[in-house]
């Protein structure tokens, strides 16, 4: 979402992934000049995607590397520096900090308490590039305990169950502070 929002490129959901009299209707009419699809004939059938003039699926074996794989076809117009990390299976948080990070065109990375391997994989080889991970919900979506065992954190502060900010320098992460603490 945040990457639409800063290319300005519009977000169909699909009920149930079935083709519609009115679906047909809006991709006819909106011109659509690309189509990123995001997810395989499971999610999204193929009897919809051929209504788009040039559409690209964007796969991966489960969320995480969905998203992971939707982050790296767009890297060039991300912007790593302030990256968010939003819980894998509460859309309220990364929804509502999609328009947040369209303003500085970051990514969200799809997280849970337990970090599947490639997405610590990914994170630690972005490391560099990022100055400042904001938190979507806070330890509700990944412990301070459980993210120092993924990204090097040290003298942690209280971690607020909303907007959490976790400032980087020297490719470690030196402090966590509630969203009251950050000026």
């Amino acid at each position: 979402a945040p990457i639409a929002a800063a290319k300005q490129m519009p977000i169909i959901l699909l009920p149930n992934a079935k083709s519609t009299k009115e679906l047909e209707s809006y991709i006819k009419n909106a011109n659509v000049s690309k189509a990123y699809i995001l997810g395989d004939n499971n999610l999204i059938k193929d009897d919809i995607v051929k209504y788009f003039k040039d559409a690209e699926r964007i796969i991966g074996k489960d969320k995480y590397e969905r998203n992971i794989n939707i982050i790296n076809k767009f890297e060039k117009d991300i912007n790593f520096s302030t990256t968010y990390l939003s819980s894998v299976s509460d859309y309220a948080d990364a929804l509502s900090g999609a328009a947040l990070a369209s303003l500085t065109k970051s990514p969200i990375v799809l997280v849970s308490n337990n970090i599947p391997k490639n997405v610590q994989e990914f994170l630690n080889n972005k490391l560099d590039k990022m100055y400042q991970i904001n938190i979507l919900g806070g330890e509700g979506v990944v412990s301070t305990n459980q993210l120092s065992k993924y990204i090097p954190i040290s003298n942690n502060k209280y971690v607020s169950n909303t907007l959490t900010k976790a400032y980087i320098n020297n490719q470690n992460i030196n402090s966590v502070k509630n969203k009251s603490e950050i000026s």
